[in-house]
């Protein structure tokens, strides 16, 4: 349409209405080429998004299949980069390549057709231009891809201090370390500027040179095609009409030429970074896994847990913790694992055999240093150590332990809680209207006590009960004609609410429960993270009491320490009760009361230390009690 157009305009006795014709196509044609533009944008977005989670997707689930063994290689930081910032640098070369890869091409060889038999003159100052530019961007490529894996690796480096540094925040506040902290972080992020400093330095270069590239070819071309219109006679007007019209259309084109280039060229610039990336995500994506799921999937027996030469070695260490340990137990049996303080008890039940049975009932590959174990029919592991049970002061007995959300429910349908228009949310000291607004819920506020750590007292107003004095209000009457109010529930033990709460049943069936385990003594608003070991264990127990457990293994870890013999009897019959249930109990015990109500024990050692981590005997305990190597078997 150029040529036609510059034609109409020279050509002398040209009307209006041809060369709005000619326009009006031009204009149609841009519009065009514009609603395809939109199109394409759309699609290449809609590309490279479905690429990327693809591509996350799969390396996420080969990371989940991988072990330890494998994942030493790569650092957490630096598996947090390749599925975050590496993604999105292909994520983006995509979405543009899709569309300057295929347009600039496309573009470029459609010019230079147009062109082609214009001129030999101007197509060979095109040719040249386009040769000094493709130089210039490939020197300016090959000077930054290698500082391109230099950047990728340093921003490891600051994903992985800034993550030591947030996670121990606490301790560096402590021993008033920040300024170690922030040398250590200073020293990634200084070589990250230094990279990028350079690297933008020579694409800076990139624009200039693109510019004067395509100014100084307009200008060479008009230059060529000044010498070329004057070099045919004054007289042939309609040839020095027509090589004009050739030198606008091919400066035109010339420029579509290089343009094609220049989006080429944006693509370059991201292209050694996305190259980058893309390395480091194959090399997680090519990390063979040495553990594999195995090609049995039953077991010979319905429900039995069997460990096959079991060995485990510390990383570094010289001998192994753990010397081909193989023992068998059934379903709905006690398993008691015995022996010296650092014979490797722990070592064998918390760091083999609970992950193991995790996995396994997850379908996931077992850890690196168990090579087999046989658990069909258990459905799930459980662990009730003694680590305290949170650390959220809203957490009590009676939360914990269900009981306090039928007791809500069970005063909000109260005539008084129906007058007053409380529902059971309310009477939540989490979010209720009826919480305490001076502690906020928690029973206690904070002194900022100056030059000492804060001090905690009972809240002033609610005395620790965590509700406000509207929660006085609403009563509740019982069958017996005794009326309570739920703050005063909630400052009873729980043998107390047992009597108080009996019309109730589902809340007396969990106090019950609380009350069989040797809890009966808690009061029901006490905190959680203030219970001993022993309380948090058997508080944990609580919600499973009651239950079908059938398929379940519960471990415990010396659940007797700090008990009285009272209560080591309680316990006995809690084992007993998940028993019954159809659970499997394996317990880490010194008592010799559990140890001898066991079905069958194993006994570590015969010391600790390095002498430890062998299997001295297994069996019964009169097996172990006749054992000669058992130490432990001599006091049963």
């Amino acid at each position: 349409y150029m040529t036609d157009l510059t034609t109409l305009i020279k050509t002398p006795g040209s009307t209006s209405g041809d060369i709005w014709n000619v326009g009006v196509q031009m204009l149609l044609v841009t519009l065009g080429s514009a609603v395809l533009s939109i199109g394409c944008g759309f699609l290449a977005a809609k590309c490279a998004s479905g690429f990327s989670f693809t591509v996350r997707e799969k390396l996420f689930h080969h990371v989940m299949a991988c072990g330890s063994e494998e994942m030493q290689g790569f650092s957490v930081p630096s598996l947090i980069t390749r599925t975050t910032n590496d993604i999105t640098q292909i994520q983006m070369i995509v979405a543009m390549g899709l569309q300057m890869m295929i347009k600039a091409p496309i573009m470029a060889v459609w010019a230079v057709i147009k062109i082609l038999g214009k001129s030999w003159e101007l197509s060979a100052v095109t040719a040249a231009f386009v040769v000094v530019l493709c130089g210039t961007v490939l020197a300016i490529m090959a000077s930054c891809l290698p500082r391109f894996r230099l950047v990728q690796k340093t921003t490891d480096q600051i994903n992985r201090v800034a993550r030591e540094n947030l996670t121990g925040i606490n301790v560096v506040h402590a021993f008033n370390a920040e300024n170690y902290q922030n040398q250590k972080f200073d020293g990634p992020s200084k070589k990250m500027l230094g990279l990028q400093l350079k690297n933008q330095r020579l694409f800076s270069l990139l624009l200039p040179v693109m510019t004067l590239g395509m100014n100084g070819l307009a200008l060479a071309i008009y230059w060529v095609g000044a010498a070329l219109v004057e070099a045919i006679s004054v007289a042939d007007m309609a040839a020095r009409l027509t090589m004009f019209t050739n030198v606008i259309v091919f400066s035109t084109y010339a420029t579509y030429v290089v343009m094609s280039f220049m989006m080429l060229v944006m693509i370059f610039m991201l292209y050694p970074q996305a190259q980058v990336s893309a390395e480091r995500i194959n090399e997680v994506l090519e990390t063979v896994p040495h553990i594999t799921e195995g090609t049995q999937d039953a077991a010979p027996e319905q429900g039995t847990l069997e460990f096959r030469d079991v060995s485990f070695r510390y990383p570094n260490a010289k001998e192994d913790e753990l010397e081909h340990i193989s023992f068998k137990v059934g379903r709905g049996q006690t398993l008691a694992v015995i022996g010296a303080t650092g014979s490797g008890k722990t070592t064998l039940i918390l760091e083999s055999l609970v992950p193991a049975l995790a996995a396994q009932t997850a379908g996931k590959p077992l850890p690196p240093h168990v090579r087999a174990v046989e658990a069909d029919g258990i459905a799930q592991v459980k662990l009730i150590d003694a680590t305290p049970i949170g650390i959220n002061v809203r957490s009590t007995v009676a939360t914990y332990a269900n009981v306090h959300d039928e007791l809500r429910k069970v005063f909000a349908r109260t005539p008084d809680a129906k007058r007053l228009g409380y529902k059971a949310g309310d009477f939540s000291y989490n979010t209720g209207k009826l919480r305490c607004p001076t502690c906020d819920g928690t029973g206690s506020i904070s002194l900022d006590v100056q030059f000492l750590p804060d001090v905690n007292i009972p809240c002033p107003d609610c005395r620790g009960s965590r509700y406000g004095k509207d929660a006085s209000k609403i009563r509740c009457v019982t069958k017996s004609g005794e009326a309570y109010t739920l703050p005063e529930i909630m400052d009873m033990d729980v043998r107390t609410a047992l009597s108080a709460c009996k019309d109730w049943k589902l809340v007396s069936q969990r106090l019950n429960v609380l009350n069989s385990l040797g809890l009966g003594y808690l009061t029901l608003g006490e905190e959680t993270p203030g219970l001993s070991g022993g309380e948090a264990q058997r508080l944990k127990l609580a919600s499973e009491m009651g239950k079908a457990q059938s398929g379940s293994v519960f471990v415990f870890d010396e659940p007797t320490i700090g008990l009285h013999p009272l209560d080591v009897q309680t316990l006995l019959t809690v084992f007993q009760t998940l028993i019954e249930s159809g659970a499997t109990v394996i317990v880490i015990e010194h008592d010799l009361d559990v140890i001898r109500s066991a079905d069958y024990i194993l006994d570590m050692g015969p010391g600790g230390g390095e002498a430890g981590g062998r299997l001295v005997a297994c069996g019964t305990p009169e097996q172990i009690k006749n054992a000669a190597d058992s130490v432990t078997g001599k006091f049963i």
